[in-house]
């Protein structure tokens, strides 16, 4: 996934019912991601992130409704 790829699903994503706890995951992610030495740089990093995210969709979908 590029970044711009991920910058623009992402901001389709925060708008959804989902969106808050969304952006709290891909955050998360993403400062893993710094902090573990996986990604040097932070768009690689965020473009990463939202790539896990997408894949733990339902998870999020499913905690934001609790």
């Amino acid at each position: 996934m590029t970044n711009d790829q991920a910058i623009d699903l992402y901001i389709a994503r925060i708008d959804e019912s989902f969106g808050k706890v969304y952006a709290q995951v891909v955050g998360r992610f993403q400062e893993g991601f710094l902090a573990d030495g996986v990604c040097s740089d932070l768009d690689d990093a965020f473009a990463r992130a939202v790539d896990c995210a997408e894949r733990s969709l339902s998870v999020i979908k499913i905690k934001s409704a609790a």
